[in-house]
């Protein structure tokens, strides 16, 4: 009897391992428009607190509770007026499983992690950063973060970044990651901004208030500056664990075979 082959299953099979993939939760990074510090220069609160954090509310897509966070792509923004040199910069992220979304009281609660600390604190090394530009940045958590929304697939996120000068790490007003809006700025191209009212939608930043340094917001502090007003981010969870194993199941199953038939 001629054996069977099963190369072209072997293939398909790993060629399903090799597709199975991240999913994009929220994007709406890869369709902004233009991106601008908090708010304008007019707008710009001047104490010190102003615009060194900024949050919003995600409605995720393609997620279901349960399911773990992997990595997130978001922009870095200079608009302090002084260049950065060569300077070890940190990007501290705060992730919550409940929006209120009511006026009144904190804009986020149920943090995922420690209370009091960032959910992840990520060391992006050495950076350099003209005023009035932006970079991309991208990170990887080192343990996927799982989220577990309280109402629908909303979930916040606070984020806020340190640079290391004198020999501590200090926020600097409009160091940050920019905000989206006005114009011709388009929807999120993944998930949706539940915060504020269409079409400008809203987000988080702070200002002079001490509750707005720590990672949660007072619900005064949302503003928008025009349609689709948001943060330029894009979410992305780790594929899910069935699908994975039950590939790479199957691709040693027919390696297995293969061999015994070899």
């Amino acid at each position: 009897m001629k054996p069977f082959n099963f190369a072209p299953i072997a293939a398909a099979v790993l060629a399903g391992v090799s597709s199975v993939q991240s999913a994009v939760v929220y994007d709406s990074l890869g369709n902004f428009s233009l991106l601008y510090p908090a708010l304008s220069s007019s707008q710009n609160p001047t104490g010190t607190g102003g615009n060194q954090y900024l949050g919003g509310a995600l409605n995720l897509a393609n997620f279901t509770p349960g399911e773990a966070l992997e990595s997130i792509n978001l922009r870095m923004i200079n608009q302090s007026g002084v260049p950065i040199v060569s300077t070890p910069v940190r990007l501290n992220v705060w992730l919550w499983n409940s929006v209120p979304l009511t006026l009144g009281g904190l804009a986020f609660a149920d943090q995922v992690g420690s209370p009091g600390a960032p959910t992840a604190v990520f060391n992006l090394g050495n950076m350099s950063l003209n005023t009035n530009s932006s970079t991309p940045v991208a990170v990887t958590f080192p343990t996927p973060v799982v989220l577990n929304p309280t109402v629908g697939n909303v979930v916040g996120i606070t984020l806020n970044y340190e640079v290391f000068e004198g020999g501590v790490w200090v926020s600097k007003a409009n160091v940050n990651s920019g905000v989206l809006g006005g114009g011709s700025q388009a929807a999120p191209l993944i998930g949706s901004n539940p915060l504020g009212s269409s079409p400008n939608f809203a987000f988080f930043r702070s200002v002079n208030t001490p509750t707005d340094t720590t990672g949660n917001f007072s619900t005064s502090s949302s503003r928008n500056i025009g349609v689709n007003s948001g943060l330029p981010i894009m979410l992305v969870t780790v594929p899910e664990p069935g699908t994975t194993t039950l590939a790479i199941g199957a691709a040693a199953l027919v390696l297995t075979i293969r061999r015994r038939n070899a």
